[in-house]
């Protein structure tokens, strides 16, 4: 069903025709002590498992179960496929929804509401991790720029390609898409960890701790340097070679750094996209860099054509 379901994709793509079959079988003769045996191809133009050849089976029906078997696994080596790619049976499957059936008497506020969490965060995520599959999340906003950020989890995680975010009073549109899966080794979790520790303490604003073996997911950023264009093009494609590994290390070791006033360059390769703070404390309030300014200081007033319109609440405060 997997693979008949890529057939209407393919066809408005034009990489198919209609009548195109999707399984060729090809007769091996057999010998004096060896009966004969099939072979199965798949057919899927504009697919990584077109032109796939099966091994040899006794008839044509284990030849296609075996060849649409490799199918599968290969896609989902590939991160082309969810976790879902071989549901449980129903009478295997865990179906818990509804409220919870009272044992005892019924007494007035001692009914539990289950919490509802999704299925892919509730199986396999934890352990030893060995591969990790990447989604690129972009987002695009008519003002402002956005770096794109890789989303690395234990399975394939399958999201919308397109969705809008409402921030601002301004809708942004969200686009994802999936890179192949590669392997890791234990100083790459370590540096994974911590920067996806350090992203969510400047969220918060507050501490928090997770051990390696209990996070589902890290995040990760791709170097200044890559081609996103390019890279956006070519998916899915490894793209660890793409990730920034110098600079999530020391953002992950180290929640600041001092600002290099000591050449005029240096100055403003720190302050390009930059969050300062306003003391040597780790959660405290923080400022985006908007510009440098030169030939300004402190005490500077602004120039008549340098205000900015103001938001309600702002003129509010700075009325009273």
């Amino acid at each position: 069903m997997i693979l008949v379901a890529m057939v209407p994709r393919l066809i408005s793509e034009d990489y198919m025709q209609h009548d195109q079959p999707i399984f060729d079988f090809r007769l091996i003769p057999g010998r004096k002590r060896q009966a004969p045996a099939f072979t199965c191809s798949i057919h899927l133009p504009g697919t990584p498992i077109d032109g796939l050849v099966g091994p040899e089976a006794p008839d044509q029906h284990l030849a296609r179960r075996s060849a649409s078997f490799e199918a599968i696994a290969r896609l989902l080596a590939l991160g082309l496929l969810d976790y879902q790619v071989v549901p449980l049976p129903a009478s295997q499957a865990l179906h818990v929804g509804g409220l919870q059936k009272l044992e005892e008497a019924k007494i007035i506020g001692t009914r539990r509401y289950l919490l509802k969490k999704p299925e892919f965060w509730s199986n396999g995520n934890q352990g030893n991790i060995t591969t990790v599959y990447p989604t690129i999340i972009r987002v695009t906003h008519k003002s402002q720029n956005y770096a794109p950020l890789v989303l690395l989890t234990r399975q394939p995680l399958q999201l919308p390609a397109t969705f809008n975010l409402f921030m601002d009073h301004a809708s942004m549109v969200v686009h994802t898409q999936v890179g192949a899966p590669f392997t890791v080794i234990d100083e790459q979790c370590a540096v994974l960890r911590l920067f996806t520790l350090r992203i969510y303490r400047s969220i918060l604003n507050k501490p928090c701790e997770c051990e390696l073996q209990n996070m589902t997911h890290f995040l990760a950023c791709l170097s200044r340097s890559a081609n996103l264009e390019n890279l956006w093009a070519n998916l899915p494609c490894p793209i660890d070679g793409f990730l920034d590994w110098e600079h999530m290390k020391e953002a992950g070791e180290k929640w600041a750094v001092p600002i290099r006033f000591e050449t005029l360059e240096a100055l403003r390769e720190d302050m390009e996209d930059a969050v300062l703070t306003d003391r040597w404390v780790e959660f405290t309030r923080r400022y985006h860099v908007v510009a440098v300014l030169l030939d300004k200081t402190p005490l500077s007033k602004p120039e008549p054509g340098e205000v900015r319109d103001l938001d309600p609440l702002s003129r509010f405060i700075s009325a009273h």
